[in-house]
Formats: C-alpha cells, sequence, structure tokens
C-alpha cells in the first residue's frame, strides 16, 4: 500500500506530475488514507494547486470516514453481542 505513495512522492519531487497523480491514484485505490500527510508533503508542493490533486485528498478524507464509521458500526455490533451475553448468563 505504500510504495505507490513513495512512487508518486519522487515523481512530483522530479516535477513528473502526471505520473506521481497516477500514482497518488493507485496508492489511495491500495488503502493509502493518510490525507494530512499527503497534503503537507513538501514533496507534493507543486501539485497542491492541481484540482486533480485536491479531488485525491478528498477522496482519501471521504474513505477514511468511511472506514471509521464501519469500525464504529461493527465495534458497536460486538459489544451489544457481549452484554447481551452477558446478560443471559448472569
Amino acid at each position: 500500500r505504500e510504495w505507490p505513495y513513495y512512487l508518486a512522492l519522487l515523481n512530483a519531487q522530479q516535477g513528473n506530475s502526471k505520473q506521481a497523480m497516477r500514482y497518488l491514484t493507485d496508492a489511495v485505490q491500495k488503502g493509502w488514507l493518510f490525507a494530512g500527510l499527503t497534503e503537507q508533503d513538501p514533496a507534493f508542493e507543486t501539485l497542491r494547486h492541481i484540482a486533480e490533486f485536491q479531488k485525491i485528498i478528498q477522496l482519501m478524507k471521504y474513505q477514511l470516514q468511511e472506514a471509521k464509521t464501519e469500525v464504529a458500526s461493527q465495534l458497536e455490533d460486538e459489544l451489544t453481542s457481549c452484554d447481551k451475553y452477558l446478560n443471559v448468563n448472569q
């Protein structure tokens, strides 16, 4: 999951914007959701003004929020199951 991000970073540093965006998109598709790190990384300074870069950042933020919501839901289900088990077995 990390290697496409690092390839994006290297390409951005070398001025290969299109290739950097491809690798960054690939990184997100493979689960890279560190929007804050990506947004603030100095290597991506030249990409920050590009609309596609901003869309990728927004996608990361959205996917991270979705993952958090899913985990919270699963935890709530597990806690409910545990509560039911404990109440039955008391």
